[in-house]
């Protein structure tokens, strides 16, 4: 990769050898702020490109966000079989040649082979600093944050407000207990809980991202981030500063281990009088599941009306309402739809087989719907093998 943050960047890419599968190959260049396979960030840059081996990015992406490098980049190859393959994501913090790379690879082998005896299982929220702005506690003049337990952003100021968790292992120091008893004079606020902790140089970690410990769901705000250790400039392993959020936090109300919360309220996608979610017909009955079962992270839902989606218009730019998928394969947004047409609902993620199309039709309010009617949506929901995704 040769970046720039003002000019054009080029992106290069190489087929293992033993690679083979039916031609033309087609590719697509995507650009990310994460480099988190899973996030929802991900972009298209520039047009499909056909057996070829680098694309170009003239769009300067850095700026917006500080002084910090966030671009990532990922290449979606899709074979004249239909098949996609996804690459991982490569960052913008430097090069390294071959012999760099299989240093850096032997250091990051060691320094996870040492958390697999001293580390936390934990995961990694990635904190939402572009996308939809929250418009439910936002200021309309300020943009300031009028709620911090805004159950629609959760106190981020944007809609959905931090990406889906990412397994993280973290060796932390051991913990200062400081107890403070009620009722003492004079009165003073409870002792902030500070630690340091220590974690591979991927995924990157930065200030507001949140750590949540997997064994006590403890959940730590991330600050003053420096790398412990890098080769040509790449971090491969981070140290931070961390602070103990207090329970009372809305981000304990994110899911990280596939249970769901009753109580979230989703922020909404599309102009129709009814929404749905991951429990429409059913409790988790539109999870987003791979082709064994599993639920899917990262997935995008789209809907289209079934006009449009018999008529071969399948792409994001005709879909009415969208959504992606958390954690347990579940919904980040609902869909709202008008209700007494029908629709088609599409589940996708790059290089994964995700379950068919679901076709169904919203009812209006009053409106009787019988069991056999459920059962048949249900039936071609599971059987409907010619409306897979797109």
């Amino acid at each position: 990769m040769d970046h720039l943050i003002r000019g054009v960047s080029y992106i290069w890419w190489e087929l293992d050898p033993q690679f083979h599968d039916l031609r033309p190959y087609v590719f697509q260049l995507q650009a990310g702020n994460t480099g988190n396979a899973n996030a929802t960030d991900w972009v298209p840059v520039g047009s499909l490109a056909t057996d070829t081996f680098f694309a170009t990015d003239d769009t300067q992406r850095e700026g917006n966000y500080g002084k910090t490098l966030m671009t990532h980049y990922r290449v979606i190859m899709t074979t004249g079989s239909g098949f996609e393959y996804v690459s991982q994501p490569v960052h913008t913090y430097g090069q390294m040649w071959k012999r760099d790379w299989l240093l850096a690879r032997e250091i990051v082998r060691k320094e996870q082979l040492r958390h697999r005896f001293v580390s936390v299982d934990g995961f990694l929220l990635k904190r939402m600093r572009f996308g939809a702005r929250c418009d439910v506690c936002l200021d309309q003049l300020t943009n300031n944050i009028m709620n911090s337990k805004c159950p629609i952003c959760n106190g981020t100021g944007f809609k959905v407000g931090y990406h889906p968790p990412v397994p993280l292992k973290a060796d932390m120091n051991p913990e200062a207990v400081t107890e403070l008893m009620r009722g003492t004079e004079p009165p003073g606020p409870t002792a902030i809980v500070e630690n340091f902790m220590r974690v591979t140089g991927f995924p990157a970690i930065a200030m507001n991202d949140v750590w949540v410990d997997g064994a006590s769901d403890q959940r730590w705000a991330i600050g003053q981030v420096a790398n412990m250790a890098e080769l040509r400039h790449v971090p491969l392993i981070t140290t931070a500063k961390i602070t103990l959020i207090p329970f009372t936090d809305a981000v304990y109300s994110i899911p990280v281990d596939g249970s769901s919360d009753p109580d979230t309220t989703l922020p909404g996608s599309g102009d129709g009088d009814t929404c749905i979610d991951h429990d429409y017909g059913g409790e988790n009955n539109l999870i987003v599941k791979d082709g064994c079962g599993n639920p899917v992270v990262g997935a995008t839902i789209l809907a289209f009306t079934k006009a449009d989606y018999d008529g071969g218009l399948r792409d994001a730019a005709h879909a009415v309402a969208s959504s992606t998928s958390t954690a347990g394969g579940r919904w980040t947004y609902k869909i709202c739809l008008c209700c007494g047409k029908d629709y088609v609902l599409t589940f996708h993620k790059p290089g994964v087989v995700t379950q068919a199309a679901y076709p169904l039709r919203i009812p209006c309010a009053g409106a009787q719907s019988s069991d056999s009617s459920a059962g048949s949506v249900l039936s071609s929901f599971s059987s409907s093998a010619d409306m897979g995704p797109q």
